[in-house]
């Protein structure tokens, strides 16, 4: 829905494999699109939903993509996680200042920020890659 998440398109966040899955829960999209707004600067996602295949292929080609990831969406299963670029420290210090407003779930690596509202999994948490 263009106007309710004008940042964000459905291609962001469709599983890059040919199955083109595409199922994103609402509620994070409502919190990724309220950090987008709060900043002055894009969010290029570098990655979105995957389907279960394509995130056991991830780990095979040596990414840390776990079971049961936050990503991971099924036709039944909603994704509920985004990887955001940042390109250097300052990059993701102005990055981390917003999301920290809308995710307590974050995982920091040299090149993006982790976010995901997994209700599955522990709350507030900061990790590095």
């Amino acid at each position: 829905d263009k106007d309710r998440w004008p940042n964000f398109s459905p291609q962001e966040f469709a599983c890059p494999c040919p199955c083109g899955v595409l199922n994103v829960s609402q509620p994070f999209l409502d919190a990724l699109q309220a950090a987008r707004s709060q900043a002055d600067f894009p969010f290029r996602i570098t990655s979105g939903g995957r389907c279960p295949a394509y995130n056991m292929e991830l780990r095979a080609r040596g990414y840390k993509s776990v079971d049961g990831s936050a990503h991971t969406m099924t036709e039944e299963t909603p994704c509920e996680a985004a990887d955001i670029e940042v390109s250097d420290s300052q990059s993701r210090l102005h990055h981390l200042r917003v999301l920290l407003d809308h995710f307590d779930r974050i995982g920091v690596s040299s090149g993006f920020i982790h976010v995901d509202l997994d209700l599955a999994k522990p709350p507030d948490v900061l990790w590095t890659y």
